[in-house]
């Protein structure tokens, strides 16, 4: 029997509803793109997997004489990308923690120029801050028609199969402006539902502000230049691709995401715990063992007479353990080399 994920999961059941819808999208993309002014980094406008929902939804209900249901078409356009090569980072729990922890957001958009992937999903524990039970997220660069505008697009997933979709501007302001304008816009969409999300939104305000945020860390951190990303040992056991697309589970290539620094920081963290500092003559006593908090750095290459052509190096730096006993420790990862 084969193994029940999440992403695949509910690939497989818009499959079933809408069998025809991927094909659908896939034909009438380039026209989408060129229609909407969508550049090549992104795969295609939501209009296109809204119409070919449309389309298939409208010819069953048709037949059936049934009442039209589509599903979230940010989903089906996520989807319709991953299917493809179905890319998956599995997140260390430690390490997604320490992630977590940080907020350094200003980090210039041409950091996303280095996804791993166009389309991606990740799994990434804690992230269950709005959305109960959550498994984890899709992530791809999406396109404002409208605004002419590229955006990061996260459809948050549910162990169950229940969808959020939320898209930050990739040339927006800080989180907080950038969620209070979208919440805005769809409580002034004129859709019911959507006007009724953006009242939850709003009740919700901070936990959903801590998702977005949480997950933009670890989307950065698979962009950055020092990311330690290796495969998951499914890719030689259970990963096996073939020329047809047939949305089996052993497509599925996963990643793991900072699994030695993740050991590193527990067993430091363990140490830590066990140090009791001792005391210092005199009035004060010497801090307790603490960690702050891993960060950003990044710098740009080339010249500065060709903007052109200059590029974005991003790098995590890990975070340090202080009072674990005379110095500062960093969190050690040790290279591995690829066979």
């Amino acid at each position: 029997m084969e193994k029940i994920y999440p992403p695949l999961a509910i690939l497989k059941e818009i499959t079933r509803v809408m069998p025809k819808v991927w094909q659908i999208i896939d034909v009438s993309r380039p026209i989408g793109v060129q229609n909407s002014g969508c550049p090549d980094r992104c795969f295609a406008p939501i209009e296109t997997a809204t119409a070919a929902s449309i389309f298939c939804q409208e010819s069953a209900a048709w037949k059936k004489g049934a009442d039209i249901d589509i599903p979230q078409p940010r989903l089906t356009l996520a989807l319709a990308q991953w299917r493809k090569d179905k890319e998956v980072f599995v997140v260390n729990p430690d390490f997604a923690a320490v992630l977590y922890a940080q907020d350094d957001m200003d980090i210039p958009a041409a950091a996303f120029d280095y996804l791993p992937y166009s389309c991606f999903y990740v799994e990434s524990p804690g992230l269950d801050v709005y959305l109960t039970g959550i498994h984890g997220f899709f992530f791809y660069l999406g396109w404002d028609t409208k605004e002419q505008k590229v955006l990061l697009s996260f459809v948050f997933l549910g162990e169950s199969g229940g969808c959020y979709p939320f898209d930050l501007p990739l040339d927006g302001e800080s989180l907080d402006v950038c969620f209070d304008a979208a919440v805005k816009k769809r409580a002034q969409s004129g859709n019911a539902h959507l006007a009724t999300v953006a009242r939850q939104e709003q009740k919700q305000r901070d936990a959903v502000i801590s998702l977005l945020r949480c997950a933009l860390q670890v989307v950065l951190y698979l962009c950055a230049s020092n990311a330690e990303i290796v495969p998951d040992p499914e890719q030689k056991t259970v990963t096996k691709h073939s020329r047809t697309v047939k949305d089996r589970y052993a497509e599925i290539r996963k990643w793991d995401v900072g699994m030695r620094v993740g050991a590193s920081l527990r067993e430091q963290s363990r140490r830590a715990a066990d140090e009791d500092a001792p005391a210092r003559t005199g009035s004060h006593q010497q801090r307790r063992p603490h960690m702050r908090r891993g960060h950003w750095h990044h710098f740009w290459t080339g010249s500065k007479s060709e903007p052109d052509k200059r590029k974005l190096v991003l790098k995590w730096l890990s975070p340090i353990f202080v009072g674990a006993g005379d110095v500062e420790t960093p969190v050690v990862m040790h290279k591995v080399k690829e066979v």
